[in-house]
């Protein structure tokens, strides 16, 4: 599980001009950060990653923070898309992203109007899932990710990470057959085995770390593959 804190201040500035490479990039619709990966990345990790959020939000980092699987944030943090304002559209895949999470409505309100709002009401909405007073928050997460690491073996969050990002566009039927091939092949994996004997025994699993070759991450390995 990997928890990601913000900076503890944020604003806007004016980007700068861009290089000849990344226009050339640009009108191919590929814009890729310094270590050459999208701006999603945080979705292909196969771990859960949690947004800490203790500053303000906006721009770019909104858009970041919407590729996050989770948000906390702190409380009166403000949050605000300024895209609009700054005569430039939703980057990033933020207009995915948000409508998932908030809704249409919801989502054209706080693009369309770049209005600022905060940690209150960015939870009622859904756009994060908790709200801590500042001086928990660090806290309260990383109690929260060791919580999820201590008790759910590390194939099983990544595979049901993938399955939820997969299935917010999938037809129901297409969902349900992999959801099967899955769950018959997790009955094989060790990882079953502990989480119910350590269940029965009335005592803390003991999972072993992720890895590529676990049966149940090489299906869907190989459910992806044969959807490309």
């Amino acid at each position: 599980v990997a928890a990601l804190p913000g900076a503890k201040k944020a604003g806007e500035a004016q980007a700068p001009p861009p290089s000849a490479e990344v226009v050339r990039m640009a009108k191919e619709g590929i814009l890729l950060d310094r270590k050459g990966r999208w701006s999603n990345h945080a979705q292909t990790i196969p771990k859960p990653v949690i947004a800490c959020i203790n500053g303000g939000v906006a721009g770019g980092g909104f858009s970041q923070m919407m590729h996050c699987d989770i948000r906390f944030a702190g409380a009166g943090v403000p949050f605000i898309s300024a895209f609009a304002k700054r005569g430039l559209i939703a980057e990033m895949g933020v207009n995915v992203t948000l409508v998932k999470a908030v809704g249409m409505g919801a989502a054209m309100d706080l693009m369309l109007s770049s209005r600022k709002f905060h940690a209150e009401e960015a939870q009622r909405l859904g756009l994060v899932q908790r709200v801590f007073p500042k001086e928990e928050l660090l806290k309260s997460t990383l109690a929260y990710a060791r919580e999820i690491a201590e008790s759910v073996p590390p194939s099983s969050l990544a595979v049901i990470k993938q399955q939820l990002l997969r299935g917010a566009t999938q037809p129901m039927m297409e969902a349900m057959k992999e959801s099967n091939q899955l769950m018959l092949t997790s009955f094989t994996v060790p990882e079953h085995k502990e989480g119910v004997q350590s269940f029965l025994q009335k005592r803390k699993p003991v999972f072993p770390p992720y890895d590529e070759k676990n049966p149940l991450v090489v299906r869907l390995k190989a459910i992806q593959a044969s959807k490309l």
